[in-house]
């Protein structure tokens, strides 16, 4: 359990699961510009017809008081805006936690672990915001 609202109807517990899943979500629409990974920069869609692994795995979310952290592994496609497209996701990250679970987000970390053309260029960058 990541956190618990009390009110005088009741309390509702989230899990970090939740997050997770909100943030897959919305990097499912930038897919053809951006695409998660792991910490070593393989494709996980080629990670998961292997492993059977959930995307959510690869996205970390700590509580930090009453808020989150949120940090995650991508890879960029060449010919997109790393800063344009990492600034839409952190602020459309923020505002989905937000108004889905009530849940401030402290700060999104964005690790770009390459950039793909024809073949992947292995890069170690990251965006917060």
């Amino acid at each position: 359990m990541l956190m618990k609202h009390r009110s005088s109807l009741g309390s509702i517990n989230i899990d970090k699961h939740i997050i997770e899943k909100i943030v897959h979500y919305i990097l499912k629409d930038f897919d053809k510009s951006v695409f998660l990974t792991n910490t070593s920069g393989q494709n996980l869609r080629m990670v998961r017809m292997l492993s059977q692994n959930r995307d959510s795995h690869y996205i970390e979310v700590k509580k930090m008081g009453e808020k989150v952290v949120i940090r995650f592994n991508v890879i960029f496609m060449f010919g997109y805006s790393m800063n344009k497209i990492a600034s839409e996701i952190i602020k459309r990250i923020r505002s989905e936690v937000y108004n889905i679970t009530d849940i401030e987000v402290e700060k999104v970390t964005i690790y770009i672990r390459g950039i793909k053309s024809k073949r992947m260029t292995k890069r170690n960058i990251y965006i917060e915001g």
